[in-house]
């Protein structure tokens, strides 16, 4: 992303920062590069500790002025994180226009680790006692979050029990399914928000194409 009108706007230092050493993709490296005879004997910390969580800081306050400027927030995260698995997720406070809290794959440590999740997480740990509140009851309404793709079934859970106003994606599940292999619950976003207590806006396709290149580039 080193053109410049693929930058969002009010960002003086963009992209942020690449990672340090301490990436996912080197967690996958010593992985990949570890017999199963020398894995069967690594304990589940020291996997862990082939790779600290990302450094959240960088991508935090960043401003945007449309769903497109966000995900491409979300998008430029995935690439820096993993490019072999670029789920990037992103939380907007809509009232500020400006991003809070940010999650990428983390499958390796933990299978339910997802963006969203980890995104979600995230923004529990610096949240204040009332966003805590309005959390549990279902009430940040205030809060968007984009995602390269489309969240599964989990992680659509999670982002309806608090009650954020809206899920945006990129990439569709049948897309990831098709052309990635990754495993994927057939389950859309849209049916699991139609079955929801509360009102959760799902719209889709968002810098598709970028979003469709990112996971083809991963394979």
């Amino acid at each position: 992303m080193t053109a410049p009108e693929s930058r969002p706007p009010n960002q003086s230092h963009w992209p942020p920062a690449a990672a340090s050493d301490h990436t996912c993709m080197n967690r996958r490296k010593f992985l990949k590069s570890t017999s199963v005879a020398a894995l069967a004997a690594v304990t589940a910390p020291s996997v862990g500790a082939a790779c600290m969580p990302i450094d959240s800081t960088p991508w935090i306050g960043l401003k945007g002025n449309s769903d497109e400027d966000f995900m491409k927030i979300a998008i430029e995260l995935a690439k820096q994180d993993d490019p072999l698995i670029p789920f990037g997720a992103v939380i907007v406070d809509k009232r500020k226009m400006e991003t809070v809290a940010v999650g990428v794959n983390e499958t390796l440590v933990n299978p339910t680790d997802h963006g969203e999740i980890m995104a979600i997480d995230s923004l529990m740990k610096v949240a204040g006692v009332i966003e805590h509140v309005e959390a549990g009851l279902g009430k940040l309404r205030h809060m968007s979050l984009y995602t390269t793709g489309e969240s599964c079934p989990m992680c659509m859970g999670a982002i309806i029990w608090c009650g954020f106003n809206e899920m945006i994606y990129g990439s569709s599940i049948p897309f990831i399914a098709a052309t990635t292999g990754f495993s994927q619950i057939n389950l859309r976003a849209t049916a699991v928000a139609a079955a929801a207590p509360y009102g959760v806006q799902v719209r889709g396709g968002v810098l598709e194409a970028e979003t469709n290149a990112l996971f083809k580039a991963g394979l």
